[in-house]
């Protein structure tokens, strides 16, 4: 995902902000980050997650910088969204561009999530949704019904991505 968004956007002058946690694969995330010059807030649901949406917030607002969130938490269960994404678009009016990856070679890290680093020369696929964009205001109801088709449509662009590459 790093690469992607490195090659494919930042490259050509979009600015990037990464959401990365406090614990130790957050600080691996951040380092990766700071050496691709992305900006990097950190802060999660289970530990400063009020400051890591303001963060985000200010940085789309006041930077022009698009914010990248892994929408499933710092503890999961993975591919479960949080409303962090939804809350951050609402607040902002910032429209969700959903994204999808997955690699036909991976090695998957011991973590929670399971995530997974392309093997080299490994075919990788990137699915890109429509954007989503958030009304301003919502009740809980409407805001769980929201997280809940990002949920959907995160889990259908990578089942996409899965299938583009052989590994479905």
């Amino acid at each position: 995902a790093c690469y992607f968004i490195r090659k494919e956007l930042t490259s050509k002058g979009f600015k990037m902000t990464l959401l990365a946690s406090h614990s130790r694969d957050g600080e691996l995330v951040a380092r990766f980050a700071r050496n691709w010059k992305l900006r990097t807030v950190r802060g999660s649901a289970s530990r400063g997650g009020v400051a890591a949406i303001r963060g985000l917030h200010r940085s789309l607002v006041k930077a022009d910088s698009s914010p990248i969130l892994f929408p499933d938490g710092p503890r999961g269960p993975q591919f479960e969204c949080k409303p962090g994404a939804i809350l951050l678009s609402q607040f902002s009016r910032a429209p969700i561009l959903p994204l999808g990856f997955a690699a036909g070679s991976s090695w998957n890290l011991k973590s929670w999530d399971r995530i997974f680093v392309p093997r080299f020369w490994s075919r990788v696929a990137v699915t890109i949704g429509a954007p989503i964009q958030i009304p301003r205001n919502l009740d809980d109801a409407e805001r769980e019904g929201l997280r809940a088709g990002l949920e959907e449509e995160l889990n259908a662009l990578r089942a996409e991505s899965q299938s583009a590459v052989g590994d479905g």
